[in-house]
């Protein structure tokens, strides 16, 4: 069989074994009889290699850089001698590795779990997104996004585990406290599956709520900039929304998606005007 490279890989028990010809010595080298094997497909998390295996003395052989570059390797080469240098690794010998320790070591950045017991609620209400790299929580209008590496005064970050600076925290921990106070009651499918939020008695609901249970045309004007909204034909109507539920709220964001509720008396007296 045409030789097409020197080196060779193991996988074996999750651990990587290397031959070098420095590690043997010159009378260590042969040529040898193998099989090369097509029909062994290796995949790492899912992804599929694209590299040919061989078989040797029933062990399966990859190309070292291929398997390497897979799991989030690199090659080194100094002469013979060959350095798989992993991801982890190279985080530790970064520039940036050594601020993530600064701001996880002075107590500025905290994990989800830890977060969660200092500032005394329920990690349940975390809404995680690995694949956006977003979290969220439940019951708030608290929403960040997840950097790679440690960027100044960033969100959070991922060090091997994802920390989120701890302000973050103590923010959730104070939404939900201004929750608990203000005794929001959600009262699930209210209407045609849609929920709506009780709060010292008054009723909200979401924009689409109110225009399908009041048969209302689709002429809501909402303005996401100004936080408005108002509705066509109607220029005396113009509601302001509140980042959150207040005292005086007619119309505010809520949930982790953000949603606009509405007191349910605007749609009545929508309904009403356009009767007249």
């Amino acid at each position: 069989m045409k030789q097409t490279s020197k080196y060779a890989i193991v996988f074996l028990a999750g651990a990587i074994f290397a031959t070098a010809g420095s590690a043997y010595g010159a009378e260590a080298i042969k040529t040898i009889s193998a099989k090369l094997r097509p029909d062994i497909k290796v995949s790492v998390n899912g992804k599929q290699l694209d590299a040919s295996a061989i078989s040797y003395n029933n062990t399966t052989y990859l190309p070292l850089r291929k398997a390497a570059e897979a799991v989030g390797g690199k090659i080194q080469l100094n002469g013979r001698d060959i350095n798989i240098v992993t991801e982890t690794q190279n985080k530790a010998n970064s520039p940036s590795s050594s601020a993530n320790n600064k701001e996880i070591t002075n107590g500025n950045y905290l994990t989800l779990v830890e977060g969660a017991q200092k500032y005394g609620f329920n990690k349940n209400i975390i809404i995680y997104n690995p694949v956006e790299k977003t979290i969220a929580f439940d019951g708030t209008d608290i929403f960040i996004h997840i950097q790679e590496k440690y960027e100044n005064s960033c969100d959070a970050f991922t060090d091997t585990i994802t920390y989120v600076r701890k302000d973050i925290f103590l923010s959730v921990s104070q939404q939900l406290k201004q929750n608990k106070e203000t005794d929001i009651q959600v009262i699930k499918n209210y209407y045609e599956g849609s929920d709506a939020l009780i709060i010292n008695g008054d009723t909200f609901i979401t924009i689409v709520t109110g225009r399908n249970k009041y048969n209302l045309p689709n002429d809501f004007i909402y303005n996401s900039s100004l936080r408005t909204l108002g509705f066509k034909g109607l220029p005396e109507l113009i509601i302001n929304i509140d980042d959150r539920h207040t005292t005086n709220s007619t119309a505010f964001y809520y949930g982790v998606s953000n949603h606009v509720y509405v007191n349910e008396s605007i749609f009545i007296s929508i309904k009403n005007q356009l009767s007249e």
